[in-house]
């Protein structure tokens, strides 16, 4: 059974690896087509957080449907 978009996002920060993402920051917007859901991701110092909604400041949007994505 494929995974739902909020299983892949609610997976993100127990596989997000620290030592990789270094000192890399980036706000990610991710939206699932008009009337679908947003999430996204804030990366940090290190950290990862993984929120529904939207973010103000995105540094990123990327923009698809929950089936391609």
């Amino acid at each position: 059974m494929p995974l739902s978009v909020n299983d892949i996002f609610s997976a993100l920060p127990e596989r997000f690896n620290a030592e990789a993402a270094g000192d890399w920051a980036a706000k990610i917007q991710f939206v699932f087509g008009e009337d679908e859901e947003s999430w996204f991701i804030d990366v940090a110092d290190g950290n990862i957080n993984v929120e529904q909604g939207t973010v103000e400041d995105a540094t990123a949007t990327v923009t698809t449907t929950p089936e391609t994505w």
